[in-house]
């Protein structure tokens, strides 16, 4: 009897052991862990435009705090809530047909096609943007990942500069005319 407790004792010991190696391991992941999280984070949040991570079904699941600025909303605002809250309602039908198309071939950017992008704030109002869209996988399956940023400023310095060429333009035919 003497030998089988001295042998069930070494065991639990044993066991014990390892369990506080399996305690120790998983501490240490769960740091390396959070510590990925948070340079993804800093990374995200670093960024000068909006990320937005949209799952198969065109929820938002990550925001980064760019959302407010650009489109008013914090970023738990957002999460949990279709991505049409960001669009004029009158690109709502094609944007999810075209969203839908990415998630099915991500390698197409069916996003644009040059067309002119208009994005909607939280207070109502326009403005052009532009849309970087990447396929991620996740832990929930497909997901997209936008980059999302305002062009206003290159649309009106694009406007003025097409003004300037057209006054140009006027300016040599009327010397033409002239001569």
């Amino acid at each position: 009897l003497g030998d089988a407790f001295k042998q069930m004792a070494e065991r639990l010991r044993e066991s014990i052991e390892r369990l506080q190696e399996d305690i120790r391991k998983r501490k240490r992941l769960t740091t390396l862990l959070n510590k990925s999280k948070e340079r993804f984070r800093r990374v995200i949040e670093a960024t000068p435009g909006v990320f937005l991570l949209i799952d198969r079904h065109g929820q938002i699941v990550l925001a980064n705090q760019r959302t407010e600025a650009l489109f008013g909303y914090q970023p738990d605002d957002l999460i949990g809530r279709p991505l049409d809250i960001l669009l004029p309602e009158r690109y709502r039908l094609a944007h999810k047909k075209h969203f839908a198309e990415f998630m099915i071939r991500p390698s197409l950017r069916p996003m644009g096609n040059g067309l002119p992008l208009m994005a909607l704030r939280r207070d109502g109002s326009e403005f052009p943007i532009d849309i970087s869209l990447s396929s991620i996988t996740t832990e929930n399956g497909r997901a997209g990942l936008a980059y999302i940023t305002d062009i206003s400023e290159r649309k009106q310095t694009e406007e003025a500069l097409q003004r300037s060429h057209q006054q140009y333009e006027q300016l040599v035919n009327s010397i033409d005319g002239i001569v």
